[in-house]
């Protein structure tokens, strides 16, 4: 079986002979619900590193590559993917995702919410297929979740771009992270079978585990890293170039269930007795799972840097790889504390949103640098395209804006227009209809959110409030006035842009059954 699995992976691969070395490769991979304050580095969170977690490798990471600090996605994983995917806010018809499931999440609301895509387009010009007519060799590794609903297979990674998929599928988080009898569950079978296997003493000397996983189940974490092992002993060798990768490594971990490797486990609980936490990070098992995470990660890394595995590192492609690691959402309200940030996953507050980020290219990247420009997540597609030199089609809008030229000078002054968010719909008791702005005016960040219930806002300076604790429209004087009309003409004009496909979805009043608008441009002033 694993014969002939690894036979059918170099067969779809083998057709496309771009030389590597024209473009540089890209791997991007993206932990899952893992917050912004989740990695023992401070370089990624203005200091407020976990003294519980231990992240070794990205802590690394970050020393050999630029750390930004004001990076944000969506509120949760399917429309941030979506967003990543198709380079489009969920406003606009190529993307169309806002929230996980459906817009009326919870209990019977206020406002009526419209319907929403759960899939991105197969009409969309995703990030994969543009990199895929460009000559690249595309693969998809782990968790997808913006595919195979409405849309079917022609919206899964292999109608989508990827010339490889492996356990992308339209599953959220995965049944059980073990295998059972060698298969793992439904949405990760068949195509990550091959490396399920239980541990034996070969392997766990090999990748520095302890004797007492022998014998025991596959953790899908480590199935993936093998999988991506074999991808580039395939296809980037010394012996067997073919073209540059793209490459989607995009963990399920840390997503519940949280079901780390057993040693890891035995670890942090004895960490918690012996190193209780200040930070609030005191989950010993969420702590396990993100050192598996964690280890993962340096498995990558170690691959780029020797590729056929044979111990020789002469055939390293790092200098020629961009690797970006961030995360798809805020942490977990159930599993890890995102304090100082305010909330968690799936709301609009900074707890919910920011993310840690890390982009590494030794040689490009300055080692050891920071960034606090915001990035959102329909920021990377035209990141990677400007980054491979490959030029946007003209007939396909992208919303985001490139990060590229702050990567290789930490001191540009990359003026991005603010960072808005529309949500038209609710998410249990977390978020409700609400347009969102974070904008930077007299050189101060600040963000505005807008109540469709009640047409209220509240204004937060994130700039001197990370945590969000002073709203702003409670203060009378003339200035934080000024401020809020402001970010209210700001979000006006952008949800009332005229653009390719642009259609923001609102919600309807329960009595009249009239659709809501955009809010008026100088907004309600208390």
């Amino acid at each position: 079986m694993i014969n002939r699995f690894l036979t059918a992976f170099t067969l779809i691969l083998s057709p496309i002979s771009v030389q590597a070395a024209d473009k540089p490769n890209i791997v991007f991979i993206l932990a899952d619900d893992l917050g912004w304050t989740d990695l023992s580095t401070g370089d990624t969170n203005l200091g407020n590193g976990s003294d519980f977690y231990e992240t070794p490798n990205i802590d690394k990471l970050a020393k050999e590559g630029m750390s930004f600090t004001s990076a944000y996605m969506q509120p949760n994983c399917a429309p941030t993917r979506a967003a990543l995917i198709s380079g489009q806010y969920p406003a606009r018809s190529g993307n169309g995702v806002y929230n996980v499931g459906s817009l009326n999440r919870g209990k019977k609301n206020g406002l009526i919410p419209p319907e929403q895509n759960e899939d991105v387009p197969a009409s969309s010009t995703t990030v994969a297929e543009a990199f895929q007519k460009a000559g690249y060799t595309t693969a998809h590794f782990g968790k997808y979740h913006a595919g195979g609903h409405e849309g079917g297979k022609s919206t899964l990674p292999e109608a989508s771009g990827f010339d490889f998929n492996i356990a992308g599928s339209k599953a959220g988080h995965p049944p059980s992270y073990f295998a059972k009898k060698g298969k793992f569950s439904k949405g990760l079978s068949p195509s990550l079978d091959a490396f399920a296997k239980p541990y034996d003493k070969a392997y766990a000397k090999k990748h520095g585990l302890p004797a007492s996983i022998v014998g025991h189940p596959k953790h899908l974490t480590d199935a993936l890293a093998d999988s991506f092992d074999h991808f580039l002993a395939q296809h980037v060798s010394s012996n067997n170039k073919t073209s540059p990768i793209y490459v989607h490594y995009w963990l399920y971990a840390v997503h519940t269930p949280i079901q780390p490797q057993p040693d890891l486990a035995e670890k942090f609980i004895s960490k918690k007795k012996s190193s209780p936490s200040k930070t609030g990070h005191d989950n010993a098992k969420y702590a396990a799972l993100v050192a598996d995470m964690d280890r993962a990660v340096g498995r990558v890394l170690a691959a780029l840097d020797d590729p056929n595995g044979d111990g020789d590192t002469s055939d390293s492609v790092a200098k020629n790889t961009l690797v970006i690691f961030t995360s798809d959402n805020g942490g977990h309200r159930g599993a890890t504390s995102n304090r100082p940030l305010r909330r968690a996953k799936g709301t609009f507050y900074e707890g919910g949103m920011r993310v840690p980020l890390i982009a590494r290219r030794p040689g490009t990247i300055p080692a050891g640098s920071h960034n606090d420009t915001m990035v959102h997540a329909v920021d990377y597609y035209p990141t990677f395209l400007a980054a491979a030199a490959i030029t946007p089609s003209k007939d396909y809008y992208l919303d985001g804006h490139s990060f590229d030229k702050v990567l290789t000078a930490p001191d540009t002054k990359r003026v991005r227009p603010p960072v808005c968010y529309h949500f038209p719909g609710y998410m249990d008791n977390r978020a409700a209809p609400s347009s969102t702005i974070i904008s930077e005016i007299d050189g101060q960040r600040y963000k505005l959110i807008h109540y469709y219930e009640d047409g209220n806002n509240e204004v937060y300076n994130i700039t001197k409030d990370i945590g969000e604790k002073t709203d702003l429209t409670m203060r009378k004087s003339r200035d934080y006035q000024d401020k809020e009309l402001a970010l209210m003409r700001q979000l006006n004009s952008w949800l009332t842009q005229e653009t390719p496909g642009w259609k923001p979805a609102y919600p309807k009043d329960r009595k009249s059954g009239k659709s809501l608008t955009a809010p008026a441009p100088l907004g309600q002033v208390k």
